[in-house]
C-alpha cells in the first residue's frame, strides 16, 4: 500500500503512518529501507524499525513474499464473498 504525499519530511511520513495504521491499530515492528524520514517517524511515534543492508536483496525478497500472500488473501476473501464484481478494484 503507498501513501503518496508532497514531500519527504519525518512529519509527513508520520502521519501517513499513523493513516496507514488507523486508530485502533498499535504497530511494533517495521522494517524498511534506510530512509532517513522513516527512521525518524519511527522514533517519534515508537515503533521499532529494522534496517534493510545495502547489496543484500534477500530479506526485500521475504518481505515481498510476505506481502504476496496477503494480497492473495485479500483476493480469495473478495471472490468468494459474493460481492459484485464492481466492488473488487477498491478491496484490491
Amino acid at each position: 500500500m503507498a501513501y503518496p504525499v508532497a514531500g519527504r519530511t519525518a512529519k509527513e511520513t508520520e502521519a501517513a503512518l499513523m493513516h496507514f495504521m488507523g486508530p485502533r491499530q498499535r504497530m511494533e515492528y517495521f522494517y524498511s529501507d534506510r530512509a532517513p524520514e522513516l527512521i525518524k517517524a519511527a522514533g517519534d511515534i515508537g515503533i521499532a524499525h529494522g534496517l534493510g543492508t545495502p547489496g543484500t536483496p534477500e530479506p526485500n525478497g521475504i518481505i515481498e513474499r510476505a506481502n504476496q500472500r496477503v494480497v492473495e488473501g485479500t483476493n480469495t476473501i473478495v471472490e468468494r464473498s459474493g460481492f459484485a464484481a464492481h466492488w473488487w478494484p477498491p478491496c484490491r
